[in-house]
């Protein structure tokens, strides 16, 4: 506390002594007070004109000092005495900075070395042991890892490395080369037989070929690609603007002929739309289809051989034309697979080969067990003959009947 601060002390101590005595005195006790506060701030005033006095003499001695030593007169501080920049004394204060900042960093790297050691010095933390069932887990996910790692390393490994296609093999009784078929599948060596495009590749071989009506593609380890061809059979022609449309059981155009073929039977009493070779056939009735897909399938799975032509202008009297010389009426397309297998049993077993005229079994079923032959003996005479002839017989035995 300096000299100030006491002497204030002790004058505001008099002032609280001299009020509490003169309390009660009422004016005179204030004027007092007055004064002593007057006397406080000259007081106050001297002090510090002396104190900065003594300052610049201080300032003052210490600029002499440095002149005296060969320091630096600035030309501005004449007027308040020499005052110069010693540049010793800049050197021994950066020399001070830089010893303080060296003692505070090696203080700091101290710090840290102690925090190191105390880190170190610590106990290390207990480690809990796994329960049974814990262990038997952690077992159970390892080795459900390791074998999905097998997995993927052995997929692979079978991808890049082995399962590559070195043969490629067709089966199947088509009218089409090997090479053929192989150049239009898509298929290449060296791919491998897993993720070869095998549907696509049966599709481009149905496409490109119409004889063949289904292809399948598998393989065979370790690098066998087998291609299954299925012919298409001709089950009948159609006659259009002077040729014929070869069609197979399916209804897909094989070919385009400009005579009939004798052993294919001749369809009539349709109109189509689509005979693009390789299409399926459109019929302008949508009910065709369905009556011609009966009747085709009916005779290639009862194996009925000699059928030359078929005739389904009529969809309530289905013709067919046996070996030119028997015409059998099948009526409705419906048991169309017992009455063609009624009418080849009578055919075989009733006629003669030489017989000519009208089988009609348009009434014949499982539960109805009837059938009528109406002969005719003339030999010349033409199948559309026949049929017109076996109408009017049919009419007049109607008729007859009244």
């Amino acid at each position: 506390m300096s000299l100030y601060d006491k002497d204030y002390f002790n004058s505001i101590s008099d002032t609280d002594n001299a009020s509490r005595k003169g309390r009660g005195n009422g004016t005179k006790s204030t004027d007092k007070r007055s004064s002593e506060r007057n006397s406080y701030s000259r007081r106050r005033s001297e002090r510090e004109t002396t104190e900065r006095r003594a300052s610049r003499d201080r300032r003052t001695h210490i600029a002499n000092s440095d002149s005296q030593r060969g320091g630096y007169e600035h030309p501005k501080n004449t007027d308040r005495g020499s005052r110069t920049v010693s540049r010793d004394k800049r050197v021994a204060a950066e020399r001070k900075m830089a010893a303080r900042r060296s003692a505070e960093r090696r203080a700091r790297e101290a710090q840290e070395k102690r925090e190191k050691e105390r880190e170190l010095a610590e106990p290390p933390t207990k480690i809990k042991r796994l329960t049974a069932k814990q262990r038997h887990l952690r077992t159970t996910f390892v080795y459900i890892g390791l074998f999905f790692l097998i997995v993927v390393v052995g997929v692979v490994f079978s991808v890049t490395i082995i399962f590559r296609t070195n043969k490629i093999v067709v089966e199947g009784d088509v009218p089409y080369t090997e090479q053929e078929i192989i150049e239009a599948s898509g298929l290449d060596y060296g791919e491998n037989i897993f993720i070869s495009p095998r549907k696509t590749a049966s599709k481009n071989i149905v496409d490109n070929f119409p004889y063949i009506e289904e292809a399948q593609v598998n393989f065979k380890i370790p690098g066998t690609q087998v291609i299954t061809v299925v012919g298409a059979i001709p089950s009948y022609e159609i006659s259009i603007g002077g040729g014929y449309v070869v069609v197979s059981s399916r209804g897909r155009v094989l070919e385009h002929n400009a005579e009939s073929d004798p052993a294919i039977p001749l369809l009539r009493g349709v109109r189509v739309k689509d005979t693009e070779i390789g299409d399926y056939i459109k019929y302008e009735k949508s009910t065709t289809e369905q009556f011609v897909k009966e009747v085709i399938n009916s005779i290639n799975e009862n194996q009925i051989p000699n059928i030359v032509g078929i005739d389904i202008s009529n969809a309530a009297n289905i013709k067919l034309n046996y070996d030119n010389r028997i015409t059998i009426s099948l009526g409705v397309p419906e048991d169309v697979g017992y009455k063609l297998r009624t009418a080849i049993t009578i055919i075989d077993t009733e006629l003669n080969p030489t017989d000519r005229g009208d089988l009609d079994v348009s009434l014949a079923n499982s539960d109805r067990k009837s059938s009528y032959f109406n002969p005719v003996y003339n030999n010349m005479v033409d199948i559309d003959d026949m049929i017109v002839s076996s109408q009017r017989s049919t009419a007049s035995s109607s008729d007859s009947g009244r």
